[in-house]
């Protein structure tokens, strides 16, 4: 996946998630955890 494809914002949102799931010693990035990035994020548009 080429990250320059996806806006700044979608950028941290990604790496947030990538982030997430190694916190939360899981194997893979899972849609939960875009979700939780999201989440904490509060911004609106991604």
């Amino acid at each position: 996946m080429n990250l320059n494809n996806f806006t700044v914002k979608a950028q941290e949102i990604i790496h947030r998630a990538q982030e997430i799931a190694i916190e939360r010693q899981h194997g893979q990035i899972e849609p939960a955890h875009f979700l939780a990035a999201l989440l904490e994020n509060g911004e609106e548009g991604v």
